[in-house]
């Protein structure tokens, strides 16, 4: 198993469920589209620690202006899968 095959991201599921595209998001982040795109899609090679930060800043501003009572964190947006 290769080491990106041992991650895998949540950030699709987070946006499905606060309703917003790509687009808003990194907007709302300032986090460049085609970054973004590669978290999304799990391309993502190194973690920018300032793009994580922006990310997870962007998330929670959009979830409490929808008074969403959740409060996102890395592990929200990536998980390890340990090797069996």
């Amino acid at each position: 198993m290769s080491v990106t095959d041992r991650y895998s991201w949540g950030l699709r599921e987070i946006m499905a469920e606060l309703g917003v595209s790509q687009n808003q998001l990194s907007h709302a982040s300032r986090v460049r589209p085609a970054t973004l795109r590669a978290f999304v899609n799990g391309d993502v090679q190194r973690i920018n620690l300032e793009q994580l930060t922006d990310l997870l800043d962007a998330l929670n501003r959009l979830a409490a202006a929808q008074s969403f009572r959740k409060r996102y964190n890395v592990e929200d947006l990536l998980y390890y899968n340990r090797e069996e």
